[in-house]
C-alpha cells in the first residue's frame, strides 16, 4: 500500500478554500506553501542527486523559504562543477532520505545530471521494506526507471523542488501534484491528446505508465535499470538542439528500445534551434504503435504529473481528441 502524504493541518486549510470559491492562482499558493510546510516539518525530504541550483536560484530560495534552504543546502560541495556531489555523497543523502521514517515523499531538487551515477550504488542495496513517492523529472527519470522497474515502485514524474519559487510555472503542475501526495484524487485525466499516426479511430487503450527523458531513457540501453517498454503507455519528453534531440530519438528507435509499447504519448519536445514538429514526424513515420502529442509533460511551463507503473488508459474525449487516465493506488 502506498504510503499517503499526511498534510494534517493544511487539508482543512483546502476545504475551506473550496468552500470560498479561491480563484486557481490562489489554489495554486495554497498548494506551494503547503507542499513547502511538508518539507519544513520532515514529511517531504528534498534531496539533490543530480545538478546543483545556479547562483540566483539559489538567492531565491534562500529569500523565499529560508527554512527549505536550511534543509538542503549541506548536500553542496562547489568542487564538483556539474554534480551537487560526490557520487557516495550524493548517494548518502538519498539514502537517508529513504530511511528516513518521518518522511514519506522524496522530492529531487532538480535534474541536469549525474543521478544514473549513484544507481549502481542502489543496486547493492536491498530494497526499503516501506514504498516512498519519488518525484522529479528530466534527469531523474534515472532514478525512476530504477525504482519503478527494479523495486516495483510507483513513482511521479512531475515538478522538482526548486520550481517552487517560479512564478512562470502552471498553478496546476502542483495542484495535482498535492491531489496525488495528499490522495485526495483516485484518479486524474487530462483531456486534449492529438493521435499522430494512424487514421484509424481508437476507442480504447490500456497498459502501465512509463517513459521520461529520451536522453535518460538512451542512457539506460545496456544496463540493469534498461528502459522496458513491453505493454506500456510510454510517455516521453525532451528539450535540447534539435539535432541533439533527433540523435537521441533515431537511437530509440535503432536499438529497439520502444519495441513492445502499445502506445507512445510525446510532451514537450523544445528543440533550441529546430522545428520541433519535423523532428517528431521523423521519429514516429516507422513506428508500429499508436502515438499521440500533448504539451502538457516536460521542460514547458506545463509540466503536470503522471505516475510510473500507474494503471492507464487513453480513451476518447469530448473534443474529438483523446484523453489520459490513470489511477494513483
Amino acid at each position: 500500500m502506498v504510503k499517503r502524504l499526511k498534510l494534517n493541518k493544511f487539508l482543512s486549510v483546502i476545504a475551506l478554500c473550496c468552500l470560498a470559491g479561491c480563484e486557481q492562482n490562489n489554489q495554486n499558493t495554497s498548494s506551494i506553501d503547503r507542499l513547502v510546510s511538508s518539507i519544513n516539518e520532515g514529511n517531504i525530504s528534498v534531496v539533490a542527486p543530480s545538478s546543483w541550483l545556479d547562483d540566483a536560484e539559489s538567492k531565491t530560495i534562500q529569500a523565499k523559504y529560508p527554512t527549505l534552504w536550511d534543509k538542503i543546502h549541506f548536500q553542496y560541495n562547489e568542487k564538483y562543477k556539474y554534480l551537487s556531489n560526490t557520487n557516495e555523497q550524493r548517494f548518502y543523502f538519498l539514502k537517508h532520505a529513504l530511511d528516513n521514517k518521518a518522511s514519506s515523499v522524496i522530492w529531487a531538487l532538480r535534474g541536469g545530471y549525474g543521478a544514473e551515477r549513484i544507481i549502481p550504488y542502489l543496486l547493492n542495496i536491498q530494497k526499503p521494506t516501506v514504498h516512498k513517492w519519488l518525484i522529479g523529472y528530466s534527469d531523474i527519470t534515472a532514478l525512476h526507471l530504477f525504482v519503478s522497474q527494479v523495486w516495483g515502485w510507483k513513482s511521479i514524474h512531475g515538478a522538482v523542488a526548486k520550481e517552487t519559487v517560479y512564478s512562470t510555472e502552471d498553478p496546476k503542475n502542483f495542484i495535482y501534484l498535492e491531489k496525488i501526495l495528499s490522495g485526495t484524487a483516485k484518479a486524474i485525466t487530462y483531456q486534449g491528446l492529438k493521435l499522430l499516426s494512424g487514421n484509424k479511430p481508437i476507442q480504447s487503450i490500456k497498459g502501465k505508465l512509463t517513459g521520461g527523458n529520451t536522453a535518460l531513457i538512451s542512457t539506460s540501453v545496456g544496463t540493469p535499470w534498461q528502459f522496458n517498454a513491453k505493454d506500456k503507455i510510454v510517455i516521453i519528453e525532451e528539450s535540447g538542439y534539435g539535432y541533439r534531440i533527433d540523435r537521441v530519438l533515431q537511437h530509440l528507435k535503432n536499438t529497439k528500445v520502444l519495441a513492445g509499447a502499445i502506445a507512445i504519448i510525446i510532451g514537450d519536445i523544445i528543440a533550441w534551434d529546430a522545428d520541433a514538429k519535423l523532428i517528431i514526424n521523423d521519429f514516429i513515420k516507422d513506428l508500429a504503435v499508436p502515438v499521440f502529442k500533448t504539451d502538457i509533460f516536460g521542460h514547458g511551463s506545463k509540466n503536470y504529473p503522471w505516475i510510473y507503473n500507474a494503471k492507464a488508459s487513453i480513451t476518447p474525449d469530448q473534443d474529438g481528441g483523446y484523453q489520459l487516465t490513470f489511477y494513483i493506488n
